[in-house]
């Protein structure tokens, strides 16, 4: 863990030592200190002073929980929170689809996709990543093509995802056609993609 988010997650046990009790805001920037350090006994420690202070079913401190039990390879907790949330949150749905697939697991993120009733772009964008980034050309192919059919309409994230598909595979109509979108569409691409 880097020097500055070692004070930032040794400050917070101190304050805690001193019984000054801390806020949403504390806990969800020592939780963002404890991801990015991979500080997971830390972050269950936060996450025990969150259930004490009563905190523990703040959205925000949630889904920061997810992502730092996520980036620790920590499903189950993270699965748990996930579970205690409403069905309907596509930004929780998002960390767990996200969480899952950075670490390779595409069947459990397309569970959790699979379930989720109301999905937004980023959201569908996220699971089009995720099978990308795994080697599943294909399924993310289907996924954009199943988006089409719902009139969600993608982002030039989704759109570069889609692209880095197309040109694993080759398909060449696919991707002219995603370029004629984005044109048509006046969705301007600021990645660098390989021209179809």
């Amino acid at each position: 863990m880097s020097s500055c988010r070692l004070v930032i997650v040794r400050l917070y046990f101190e304050m805690v030592n001193e019984y000054i009790f801390p806020d949403k805001y504390v806990i969800t920037s020592v939780l963002k200190a404890c991801g990015f350090g991979l500080a997971v006994e830390d972050s269950r420690q936060v996450h025990a002073q969150a259930l004490k202070l009563g905190l523990s079913s703040n959205r925000s401190i949630r889904l920061k929980l997810m992502g730092v039990y996520g980036k620790c390879r920590e499903f189950e907790s993270a699965r748990q929170v996930f579970d205690e949330m409403s069905e309907s949150d596509a930004v929780a749905a998002t960390v767990m689809i996200t969480s899952y697939a950075d670490h390779g697991l595409v069947d459990e993120a397309s569970g959790v996709f699979g379930q989720l009733r109301e999905k937004d772009t980023v959201c569908w964008t996220a699971m089009i990543d995720g099978l990308v980034k795994n080697g599943e050309m294909n399924r993310a192919l289907e996924v954009f093509r199943e988006m089409q059919r719902e009139n969600v309409r993608p982002n030039e994230v989704t759109l570069v995802c889609v692209l880095s598909a197309c040109s694993q595979l080759g398909a060449l109509e696919l991707g002219r056609w995603v370029r004629l979108y984005m044109e048509k569409n006046k969705i301007e691409c600021n990645y660098i993609v390989v021209v179809l």
